[in-house]
């Protein structure tokens, strides 16, 4: 019996543009831009974190596929929404609505 399929981040990637993809989080609140490039000889894909002013955008990194720059900017967004305190203290992000600052 094959296993069952498993959640990735590439199912939160919208392409809105030809080769741009946007990733939302579960209040439908964009996280992360993913734009397909094309450097020399080399195509990929270029993650940055998602502002409405391009230049406040950060480059995140560089990937090959579409879905290990979703993994990426999925990883990156929840490693700054996670407390790494005691558990027991309030995280410094728990009511911050922009986590990427």
């Amino acid at each position: 019996m094959p296993e069952p399929r498993r959640w990735h981040p590439i199912m939160q990637a919208h392409e809105y543009q030809a080769g741009r993809w946007v990733l939302f989080d579960a209040h439908e609140r964009p996280y992360a831009l993913i734009d397909f490039i094309k450097r020399g000889p080399e195509l990929g894909y270029r993650v940055t974190t998602w502002k409405a002013r391009q230049d406040e955008r950060r480059v995140l990194g560089y990937y090959r596929t579409l879905a290990g720059g979703c993994l990426a900017a999925h990883q990156r967004w929840n490693a700054r929404r996670t407390n790494h305190g005691a558990p027991n203290t309030v995280s410094l992000h728990a009511d911050h609505d922009d986590p990427w600052r």
